[in-house]
């Protein structure tokens, strides 16, 4: 592991050098954590990181770009990298963390590849009928809503708190993580209603379309494993100290796009959940 992170970053930092520019970051993000640079395929990044830009609002002050094979932009908003990576083991921080003290954006190069899976949560079907580019997406505006609040060093944290057994505890980093959706629930919806770019408008749509089918996954997986609706006790716990429960994330920012319509959904979820916390 040691030396594959030594290669990799010695390659950077030729990189860097050839262009006649010297670009700091592309080597403290990597090597403060002896992370090695993924070479797999790049191409649904690279198609996330430009509608993710597009989404993002002018008011947001920086924009991403893929560290390896797009140079930063120039112009008045700072550039974040984002890099892929390979994580041993996979999964270890989730999909996607942000070093301490850094701006960048750090990918699990193997939870990528199974970024469908990663969303359904353990549920299958539904995630399949939109592209992998899509969830990334959502995963890079939630990054980004870390960097929008300032945050860094959003590893997962669960021994901070104790074990990952079920639990409804609120923590910091769980609010932080609130927080960051959010920022990208609300990114998404004032992108929809830009009527100046309607590309950015078409981008948001499919970004919340890809929302809505990550709640609609749990209801399919339900219908197909319980023919009377009924949830198990569980599936209103979080599995880890760092994140409530995919489900309850997702129906946050399902109300934030359309509280008329998500809005009941979610008091009953949450209802749900407090009325089962002393519960296991």
């Amino acid at each position: 592991m040691v030396g594959r992170a030594f290669v990799a970053v010695c390659i950077i930092s030729a990189m860097s050098a050839c262009s006649g520019a010297s670009k700091p970051e592309r080597v403290s993000c990597t090597r403060k954590y002896g992370l090695v640079i993924s070479d797999r395929s790049h191409d649904s990044l690279r198609s996330a990181i430009d509608k993710t830009n597009l989404i993002l609002s002018q008011s947001v002050s920086f924009q991403l770009y893929d560290a390896l094979r797009t140079p930063a932009q120039s112009n008045d908003r700072e550039s974040v990298p984002v890099y892929l990576i390979e994580v041993d083991p996979p999964g270890k921080h989730g999909p996607a963390f942000i070093p301490r003290n850094e701006r960048c954006i750090l990918l699990d190069a193997q939870q990528v590849a199974d970024i469908r899976i990663v969303f359904s949560a353990g549920a299958k079907g539904a995630t399949k009928r939109l592209p992998d580019e899509w969830y990334i997406v959502l995963t890079l505006l939630h990054e980004s809503g870390h960097l929008s609040n300032n945050e860094s060093g959003s590893m997962r944290e669960e021994t901070r708190f104790g074990d990952s057994s079920f639990n409804t505890a609120q923590n910091s980093v769980k609010i932080r993580e609130m927080l960051a959706d959010d920022f990208a629930a609300k990114q998404l919806r004032d992108a929809l209603g830009d009527k100046a770019n309607p590309q950015r408008a078409e981008a948001a749509l499919l970004g919340a379309l890809t929302v809505s089918v990550v709640n609609m996954n749990f209801v399919v997986y339900r219908v197909e494993t319980d023919t009377s609706l009924s949830r198990p006790v569980q599936t209103y716990f979080d599995t880890g100290y760092s994140h409530e429960n995919l489900e309850l994330r997702t129906l946050r920012m399902s109300a934030v796009l359309s509280p008329e319509r998500f809005g009941p959904i979610l008091e009953q979820y949450e209802e749900s959940r407090r009325r089962h916390e002393n519960t296991r």
